[in-house]
């Protein structure tokens, strides 16, 4: 079997065509967004001192001094309404955050007044705040999509492509870190639904829609998700992922390797195990008699599941052991089925 490894574009979709304020990404080649931006207030270059503080706060939604940083950058641009955006954001929504140990002008009797200054230069001081370019659009996409999913199609588009578009649009909340948990739980919903949760998909899902998982997972990690329990988790799906790949394309010898890492950091992840058969039957070296052994440990993993899906894999476990030579398990794997 020669399965060409189809390579699964990450489409980010297409920017609003509204207007934005310094939304243009500076890139995740930046180390350190904050102290660049610090460097163009300092010069008067405020344009790009915000680009490059919306990209910090991005990386760190729930900073105080970052937005305290753009709203500064706003005022001395003339864009009061945003300017008072993000002063509203530093000392309402964030205030309770803020360091005992402040720079005098920093202090929230300091900031109220600066902000009270920009807001009387609005052309009406008491209209709504006008949100910064087609963010508010961009939000209640990307909300329906991980309410509605999908989060992430064969082609790149879905919920993380929408996300993908809200940062382009410069958008700058504290809000970022529980859109990136939905959405990351969207992402490995899907992956968890289609292959996890399904031991039937290790002979039958296509070798494309591997990639789509894989390309998930990646997603998942890119989004810097704080949660060491979950990152290990989907540590050991993207080696299954990436074993199963190797399965499929004839590696078996390093499929095992991946299926290994996967048993390693998730033991509790019954398709490693159907992988790690698969490729023992197919590998010539690396496996030497421990089929029979991990038979057993898969059974004994499955015997935690709901029933039906233990009565899958038996009969899986059956054929396997049919394919080794192994005529009396395949029998009593057989039997046990009849019986239940």
């Amino acid at each position: 079997m020669n399965v060409r490894r189809l390579g699964v574009a990450l489409l980010l979709g297409v920017a609003l065509l509204v207007p934005q304020v310094s939304s243009a990404q500076v890139g995740p080649d930046v180390i350190d967004p904050w102290e660049d931006a610090r460097t163009f207030y300092r010069d008067g270059d405020y344009e790009q001192a915000s680009r490059y503080i919306i990209e910090a706060i991005q990386r760190a939604p729930r900073e105080p001094r970052y937005y305290l940083g753009l709203a500064r950058a706003q005022n001395w641009l003339g864009n009061f309404d945003h300017a008072v955006f993000y002063y509203d954001i530093y000392l309402n929504e964030l205030s309770a955050e803020l360091p005992e140990n402040l720079d005098r002008r920093d202090r929230i009797d300091a900031v109220r007044e600066e902000r009270d200054s920009a807001n009387a230069q609005r052309d009406d001081r008491n209209a709504p705040l006008v949100i910064p370019g087609g963010q508010d659009a961009a939000r209640a996409a990307l909300d329906e999509r991980i309410a509605q999913g999908p989060g992430m199609t064969a082609t790149g588009g879905g919920a993380y492509a929408l996300y993908q578009n809200l940062l382009r649009t410069g958008y700058a909340r504290p809000d970022l870190n529980d859109l990136r948990r939905r959405l990351g739980q969207r992402l490995l919903n899907e992956v968890r639904e289609d292959v996890a949760e399904r031991v039937a998909r290790m002979p039958l899902l296509a070798y494309p829609a591997w990639g789509v998982h894989e390309d998930r997972l990646a997603a998942w990690q890119a989004l810097a998700i704080d949660d060491p329990v979950e990152a290990s988790r989907v540590a050991a799906l993207r080696a299954l992922v990436a074993g199963q790949r190797q399965y499929l394309n004839e590696n078996a010898v390093q499929a095992l390797e991946r299926f290994d890492a996967a048993i390693a950091a998730d033991a509790d992840l019954v398709p490693a195990y159907v992988g790690r058969l698969s490729a023992c039957l197919e590998a010539s070296v690396g496996c030497g008699g421990d089929g029979p052994r991990f038979l057993d440990e898969a059974l004994r993993v499955v015997e935690r599941l709901d029933p039906a899906r233990r009565e899958w894999l038996t009969v899986y476990v059956a054929a396997f052991a049919e394919r080794a030579g192994d005529a009396g398990a395949a029998a009593d794997a057989l039997l046990e089925t009849l019986v239940r």
